[in-house]
C-alpha cells in the first residue's frame, strides 16, 4: 500500500518537476540572452540605463553595412559625463533612444561630435522609449549637480503618445506602459499593472515570452496597435490635442526646473512631417526652448543625397546619421557662443 502511494507521488511528481525544470532552464537561457541589454528596471522611471557598463557590437546598418558598436555608460548610467568643476562651457543633453539605444558607439554619438568641434564638456544622458515626464525626472536629479551653461533636449514625434496615458493604452508594448510613468495633473500615475511589473522585475523569461508575443503581434497589426484601436478617428484627434497639452506641460515643468541663467535648446529626430515638426516647435517655443530643426533636416537631406544615415531598424540614426547631426548642432552652438562673447 505505502509502495502504491510513493508510486503515485512519484508519477505526479513528474510533470511537475518536468515542468519546473523547463522554467528554470527557460529563465537561465533568457538571463543569459539579455546580458547585452543596456536596461534594467527601475520602480520610479520604469527603466534606466545600467551603470558602469561596457557593452561592445556588430551591427548593420541600413543599407546592411556592418559597423562597430563600443558603448558605455558610467556610475551615475550617462553615455558622457564630463568635468564638473570646469572653467569650459557646460552642455546637458538628454533624450530618448536617439541619446540613448545602442545605434552608435560613444565616439560617434551626436553629442561627442559637438564635443569634437566645440571647448566644452559634455553630460548625455538617454534612455530607448522614453517620454518628456521620465526626462524630467533624470534632468531634476542631476541638472542641479551639473548646473549646465547649456541644455539640449532630443525630441523625438512619438514623445507625444509616450506622454499619454490613454494614446498607450492599446499599445502593444507592454514593457514601456505597464513601467513608464505618466503626468496626472497634479501626480505622477503608473498603470493598474503591479502584477506585470513583479513578473517583468523578477523574471527574464517572462520578459522574453513577453517580447515574443509583442513581435508577433507586430507582424499581424503591422504596428504597434491593433487597426481597429484607430478607427476612431474624431477621439484619436481629441486624445493626440490632449497628449499635446501634457507634452506641453511637461515642457514647461522641464523648463522651469533648469537654472534661470541656462540657455534652453531642442532639436528633434525627424522634421519630415510637417505636421510633427510644427507640433514640436510649437510646444517646445512655448515653454522656453529653441528650437533647432536644421539637424534633423541635414540628416534628412543626406539621406536623400545616398548616404546611409540610419540603423538597420531605418528608423534611428547610424554613425553617419550622427556624425551629421553633431557637427550640425555643433555649428548652431558655436554660433550661440559667438553671440555671446
Amino acid at each position: 500500500m505505502i509502495r502504491k502511494k510513493i508510486y503515485w507521488i512519484v508519477l505526479a511528481a513528474i510533470p511537475v518537476m518536468t515542468f519546473l525544470t523547463i522554467i528554470a532552464f527557460g529563465e537561465l537561457y533568457y538571463r543569459y540572452a539579455s546580458r547585452g541589454c543596456i536596461y534594467q528596471y527601475d520602480q520610479e522611471v520604469g527603466w534606466v540605463p545600467k551603470k558602469s557598463t561596457h557593452y561592445s557590437v556588430v551591427r548593420p546598418d541600413a543599407a546592411g553595412v556592418n559597423y562597430n558598436i563600443v558603448l558605455s555608460t558610467d556610475q551615475h548610467g550617462f553615455r558622457s559625463w564630463g568635468n564638473i568643476d570646469t572653467d569650459k562651457k557646460k552642455i546637458f543633453f538628454i533624450g530618448d533612444s536617439f541619446t540613448g539605444d545602442p545605434n552608435m558607439s560613444d565616439e560617434d554619438a551626436y553629442y561627442d561630435q559637438v564635443k569634437k568641434n566645440l571647448d566644452v564638456e559634455i553630460f548625455a544622458f538617454g534612455g530607448g522609449g522614453y517620454g518628456t515626464l521620465q526626462e524630467l525626472i533624470i534632468t531634476k536629479k542631476y541638472i542641479n549637480i551639473i548646473r549646465p551653461d547649456y541644455f539640449v533636449l532630443q525630441f523625438c514625434s512619438n514623445d507625444f503618445s509616450n506622454n499619454s496615458f490613454i494614446l498607450e493604452e492599446k499599445m502593444i508594448v507592454r514593457n514601456q506602459k505597464n513601467l513608464r510613468p505618466y503626468y496626472g495633473g497634479d501626480k505622477i500615475v503608473y498603470r493598474d499593472a503591479d502584477v506585470y511589473r513583479f513578473l517583468y522585475a523578477n523574471s527574464y523569461l517572462f520578459r522574453g515570452i513577453d517580447l515574443s508575443v509583442q513581435k508577433m503581434q507586430f507582424k499581424i497589426y503591422k504596428g504597434y496597435y491593433p487597426p481597429q484601436s484607430l478607427n476612431d478617428k474624431e477621439k484619436t484627434i481629441k486624445d493626440t490635442a490632449e497628449a499635446e497639452r501634457i507634452t506641453q506641460n511637461l515642457l514647461k515643468m522641464m523648463a522651469d526646473s533648469v537654472p534661470k541663467e541656462t540657455k534652453l535648446f531642442t532639436f528633434t529626430c525627424s522634421t519630415s512631417t510637417s505636421q510633427e515638426k510644427e507640433a514640436w516647435i510649437r510646444v517646445t517655443q512655448k515653454a522656453g526652448f529653441i528650437s533647432l530643426p536644421m539637424v534633423s533636416e541635414a540628416v534628412e537631406r543626406s539621406e536623400k543625397e545616398g548616404v546611409v544615415v540610419r540603423a538597420a531598424d531605418k528608423a534611428h540614426w547610424g554613425s553617419k546619421g550622427h556624425h551629421i547631426a553633431g557637427k550640425v548642432l555643433a555649428d548652431e552652438l558655436r554660433k550661440i557662443m559667438k553671440d555671446e562673447k
